[in-house]
């Protein structure tokens, strides 16, 4: 997903500059793709939540020692 974002920044970039006005083009897919930044953001809080809570639940020492404590 992070790849697929910076592939998405860099044909925003190319798109812009190949333009007439670049400033309102930058101004224009900027706001086209505003929801998309958005929306990856949040999948990846999602997904780095997701990650801490089955690394503590896991069978590690650490994360057995820190359960019993909680």
């Amino acid at each position: 997903m992070i790849v697929e974002r910076r592939g998405v920044l860099q044909s925003k970039a190319a798109l812009a500059s190949a333009a007439h006005n670049p400033q309102v083009a930058q101004s224009v897919l900027g706001g086209l793709l505003h929801g998309f930044f958005v929306l990856t953001g949040w999948v990846l809080a999602a997904a780095l939540v997701v990650l801490v809570i089955a690394v503590l639940s896991g069978p590690y020492r650490w994360a057995v020692a820190l359960r019993s404590l909680v």
